[in-house]
């Protein structure tokens, strides 16, 4: 009778591991995150098309980000919701490349990486193939667009000397930000299902625009992007199909709030203003060059070099995009979806228990009879 009992137990046990594999072995529960933009985005695609020389590991940076571990707001929100966002390099479908800029800029070394017009449009031949795009269609419950890019646009403006006169920074806003929305109208006319357009992080913070003297002049211009585009977007919400939605993912606000307040800062543990790479002048982590210096506790600063967060702020960054998806309802925390994975296999335990207990009960009565 006490090996039929163990038995009984194990048979329970194999309930509970049966309703696991079920739940696991259905369709993914994951939203597929299709990323078009910059390094701030990249999880690969500029270290695949470098052969592994930018951004470098030996300079210090993490698996193929430009950051240090654990990475970017991509890989936090991969993490922290049911998101999936492999490089598009691996046949993936984050498209975003450290260097791409919003516009073209033929004369430029940034015009050896795809920019966001060029990364949309390798998207749409993988929808060409029909393996890839079955795959991406019956593996994942729900695909959105992250489009968030233009950053690039601003450091080749000042490094370029683009931005000399008034005239000279109203041209380059209304450039910008017509590249940027011209795209969105085509993802608008393909009927993408889901678009968020991120306005650009507030670039006056960063070590890049403080040593260059240009962050005043940042701040100001970054503002006007961010305001126009906005306000452009919110124009084109009507103008879409009833199963397309535009959202904007206000990160230069986000940024502003995370960087331009001092308690904020020293509440993230942000000690120090410096990047904590430090690369003598001319070099930079696009160009593959060494740093001069390194840190020992990197996610003590904002920034992890003259432009990219580090790991930290990433972080934070991450944390923002989760409220927005959530509120969007095109993904979902990892953590309920897990719950609910546990809670549904012990209510199959629970019900095999039940029954197993019933024939245990009807088991005894037998042997009883029996004897």
């Amino acid at each position: 009778m006490a090996g039929f009992r163990r038995g009984l137990v194990h048979l329970g046990w194999l309930a509970v591991l049966a309703a696991f594999s079920y739940v696991e072995a259905g369709p993914s529960k994951q939203a597929a995150m299709l990323v078009f933009g910059d390094s701030l985005s990249d999880v690969g695609n500029t270290f695949a098309a470098t052969g592994g020389l930018v951004p470098s590991a030996k300079a210090g940076y993490w698996s193929a980000r430009f950051t240090n571990s654990p990475g970017t707001w991509v890989d936090y929100i991969s993490k922290s919701m049911l998101i999936s966002s492999v490089a598009s390099n691996r046949s993936g479908h984050n498209f975003a490349y450290g260097g791409a800029t919003a516009c073209a800029y033929p004369d430029s070394r940034r015009a050896m990486f795809p920019n966001a017009a060029q990364q949309y449009a390798a998207y749409k031949a993988r929808r060409s193939e029909p393996i890839w795009w079955r795959t991406l269609k019956d593996k994942y419950a729900e695909r959105f667009i992250v489009l968030w890019v233009g950053h690039n646009d601003f450091i080749e403006a000042v490094e370029g000397g683009a931005l000399q006169t008034a005239d000279d920074a109203v041209a380059f806003v209304e450039r910008t930000v017509t590249c940027i929305v011209e795209l969105v109208m085509q993802m608008v006319r393909d009927r993408e299902p889901t678009i968020v357009v991120a306005t650009l992080a507030d670039l006056s913070y960063t070590p890049f625009g403080i040593e260059t003297g240009q962050a005043e002049v940042l701040q100001v211009l970054v503002h006007a992007v961010n305001d126009n585009l906005a306000q452009t977007i919110e124009k084109l919400k009507p103008l879409a199909a009833p199963n397309t939605t535009l959202a904007v993912w206000d990160l230069g606000k986000a940024t502003t709030d995370l960087l331009g307040n001092a308690t904020r800062r020293a509440q993230l543990g942000f000690r120090f203003n410096d990047s904590c790479l430090q690369y003598k002048a001319g070099d930079s982590p696009l160009a593959g060059s060494t740093p001069i210096r390194n840190c020992t506790k990197p996610n003590d600063r904002p920034f992890y070099d003259l432009v990219h967060p580090s790991a930290k702020l990433h972080q934070e960054i991450a944390k923002t995009g989760q409220e927005l998806f959530t509120q969007l309802g095109v993904a979902k925390p990892a953590s309920s979806a897990t719950g609910r994975k546990l809670r549904e296999a012990m209510r199959a335990y629970r019900l095999s228990a039940r029954s197993l207990a019933q024939a245990s009960s009807k088991q005894r009565t037998l042997a009883q009879g029996a004897h």
